[in-house]
């Protein structure tokens, strides 16, 4: 039988052709967008989803599915993201992510809170955190995540991120932090794009510093650079542990 993250990999191959055909074909079933994220986070292949429903006029639902390939093995997650737009230039969101390791007993959960506001002209706030639970060991631990996207030029922009995680275990007691750069660019008038990212992490004393680059491919809206036409980030607080063989 398939294990969670073998399914998800066959998902994320065939996701782009079965919704983009229901972006075009049948927009009264909800489906605003889906943005597929494919390439290299540092020596590992990864893969993200990301599809947009419209509810109402002013609610939504975003699903993300991803896969990441680590040394360790593969670390596939799933998240929902429950929105609602108040107001032009807002965007508020409750969300949930599982995440499970494949050919280990490794499994995540967290929930939290999040939002999006466009500060400038040009420059959007991402804010997010929440709680979660790691087992076995029942780890828990809590973070914050912060971003901020510039345009600097048509279809580019320039994001910077940090993450703060807290972790207090006997095993390990300790504040994560990673901090991100990064440029993406989207095409105009056409559905792909292109991305690069660097990230400092440092974690009980040890640092490192990792890169991530790829494709993106937007069906629909979630490729714009307002927060009512772009995707929530789903944080990934555990990574620089998944990414040391940790966890």
């Amino acid at each position: 039988m398939l294990t969670f993250v073998r399914a998800m990999s066959v998902v994320l191959a065939m996701a782009p052709q079965l919704v983009a055909t229901s972006v075009r074909a049948q927009p009264d079933l909800g489906v605003a967008g889906l943005v597929v994220d494919v390439g290299l986070d540092d020596d590992a292949g990864f893969g993200l989803a990301q599809l947009d429903t419209a509810v109402t006029p002013v609610h939504g639902l975003q699903l993300d599915l991803g896969l990441i390939d680590y040394n360790a093995g593969a670390v596939g997650q799933i998240a929902a993201h429950a929105y609602m737009m108040p107001t032009e230039g807002q965007k508020y969101g409750l969300f949930a992510v599982l995440g499970d390791a494949d050919e280990r007993s490794r499994t995540y959960g967290t929930i939290g809170i999040e939002g999006l506001f466009s500060i400038m002209p040009n420059t959007t706030l991402g804010l997010g955190g929440g709680i979660g639970l790691a087992d076995p060991g029942s780890w828990d631990f809590i973070y914050l995540d912060a971003g901020l996207s510039h345009a600097i030029g048509p279809g580019f922009r320039i994001d910077y991120g940090l993450t703060l995680t807290e972790i207090d275990e006997e095993a390990m007691d300790t504040i994560g932090t990673e901090a991100r750069i990064g440029i993406r660019y989207a095409a105009p008038k056409a559905p792909w794009g292109a991305f690069a990212e660097a990230r400092y992490d440092e974690l009980d004393g040890d640092d490192d510093t990792t890169f991530r680059a790829g494709l993106s491919f937007t069906f629909g809206r979630g490729g714009g650079f307002d927060p009512e036409d772009r995707m929530f980030r789903t944080a990934d607080p555990l990574g620089p542990l998944f990414r040391r063989g940790q966890l």
